[in-house]
């Protein structure tokens, strides 16, 4: 998010933890803010290209910001157990701008070894939770080590990337 940002780009993301929020800023030397929001407290650095609001992704809608026209998910569908992710993608199209250009970001391994989060993604997940709303493109798969504490079990994992485009 700090590197989209040096970039010249608004930043927004939505995150549970507040010490996640926090940290985020603090692990990136950003100075930051914080204002009390109805159902979100939101952070954002002084110069405002960073905005990250702390509560729950289901409860964030378009009265906070305009509709999203690019999305990077690295990390949010893959921290989200199976019950929820089932949810996922009708509220993340509800946020987004009809020429949206969104990369869905996703791991797979033997969650036998390891129970998540990260939790493990098919590549036939995504087409059948996204595939109804979007068009589902793999444009990079490769072998990655782990990332995560605790992981080491796990061996290989793939990473798939996706680029998604909304239906009309």
């Amino acid at each position: 998010m700090a590197w989209l940002a040096s970039l010249g780009n608004q930043v927004v993301g939505v995150e549970v933890s507040e010490i996640a929020c926090e940290d985020f800023f603090k692990e990136n030397n950003l100075k930051y803010f914080v204002t009390d929001l109805n159902q979100f407290r939101l952070f954002e650095s002084e110069d405002g290209g960073v905005k990250i609001y702390n509560g729950d992704f289901f409860k964030f809608d378009l009265k906070y910001e305009k509709p999203f026209e690019s999305v990077w998910d690295r990390g949010s569908y893959v921290a989200f157990p199976k019950h929820i992710r089932d949810m996922y993608p009708s509220h993340m199209k509800s946020l987004l701008g009809k020429n949206v250009r969104y990369l869905l970001d996703t791991v797979q391994y033997d969650q036998l070894l390891y129970a998540g989060p990260p939790f493990s993604i098919s590549d036939d997940e995504i087409i059948q939770n996204f595939g109804s709303l979007f068009k589902c493109e793999l444009i990079e798969q490769k072998a990655i080590r782990p990332c995560h504490p605790g992981m080491d079990q796990v061996g290989i994992m793939k990473e798939s990337i996706y680029y998604l485009i909304v239906k009309k």
